[in-house]
């Protein structure tokens, strides 16, 4: 509710929208929902904490599978309706009562114990309930890593040349990458071609990517939370500098690198096989981007401005 309180307040001052977001700690996408689920035009803190309870009380509501439900929950099912079609047909279409899906699939699974063969209507067919309330655990965790939130500022601000963010891009059926590292600032990119995504291949192609610009022209390193940067602490080691992590599915805070990764698609579409790709080849894209005029860069060139002086080429 303070959260709430404090929105009104900002939009009362005509804040926008994005440093509302960012002095509530909220991502803008949470604040544009909270705004246009409750009172678009006159924000509320109240009257939207209490659509939001009454919305929770709503949503939390369980009709047990029994009787008339029963009958059409398996009627459905055998036709080979998923818990999700179900529940939507009754609700949005009908308007009638209609068990949650998260209550089907529990019916489904209990069914499934007593000797029932419902699951077996279901798309995946499973046996057991797959359990969802870990799945980034479940991909395993990178050790000792530093969150972004511990990164200077000065980062942040793009004031300075050296500040790197990574990431791989990968090819046809996971055969063969590309390690991306581009320049915060002046957008100048590295690409280097990895046939193994093993960490300690991966860590020691971007050691020495980095290591001839590690003369004052590098200074960090932020990273994708793929265990293929499992072993970061190796490239700290080597360099000397420290390696930062985004927070998981948190893309836009290495928006440079996910550009790029973009523009490298251009010559690498998704669905190519990597198996046949040279070094010269990588090396050809990478000149290609760093020696293009950038509008965000004032029309100057990646390379022109990460070493510091412009060149004209009439």
């Amino acid at each position: 509710m303070q959260q709430r309180i404090k929105i009104e307040f900002l939009i009362s001052q005509g804040i926008s929208k994005s440093d509302i977001a960012r002095q509530v700690n909220i991502h803008p996408c949470t604040l544009s929902r909270e705004l246009k689920r409750c009172f678009p035009n006159t924000y509320s803190a109240n009257n939207a904490d209490d659509h939001y309870r009454k919305k929770k009380r709503e949503c939390g509501r369980n009709y047990v599978i029994n009787g008339t439900i029963k009958e059409q929950v398996d009627k459905r099912l055998l036709q080979d309706w998923s818990p999700e079609q179900i529940h939507g047909y009754f609700k949005e279409a009908y308007h009638q009562p209609m068990a949650s899906h998260e209550t089907i699939y529990q019916y489904i699974y209990r069914n499934k114990k007593e000797g029932g063969y419902l699951y077996e209507h279901l798309r995946a067919k499973r046996k057991y309930r797959r359990n969802r309330s870990h799945t980034y655990k479940r991909r395993g965790q990178i050790p000792n890593r530093t969150s972004i939130s511990e990164r200077p500022d000065i980062v942040n601000q793009q004031v300075r040349v050296g500040d790197f963010e990574g990431d791989l891009i990968i090819g046809k059926a996971h055969k063969g990458a590309v390690i991306s590292l581009v320049d915060r600032k002046s957008l100048y990119t590295l690409l280097r071609l990895t046939p193994s995504k093993e960490a300690p291949r991966v860590s020691e192609k971007i050691s020495r990517a980095l290591q001839p610009l590690n003369n004052g022209r590098f200074h960090t390193l932020t990273l994708d939370n793929g265990l293929v940067f499992a072993d970061h602490e190796n490239i700290s080691d080597k360099l000397g500098k420290m390696v930062y992590f985004a927070d998981p599915y948190s893309p836009w805070q290495r928006g440079c690198n996910e550009n790029i990764n973009g523009l490298v698609r251009q010559y690498l579409p998704k669905g190519m096989d990597f198996s046949n790709l040279t070094p010269q080849k990588i090396y050809f894209i990478q000149e290609k981007l760093n020696h293009r005029p950038r509008k965000k860069l004032g029309y100057r060139t990646p390379y022109e401005v990460f070493y510091g002086f412009f060149a004209l080429n009439p």
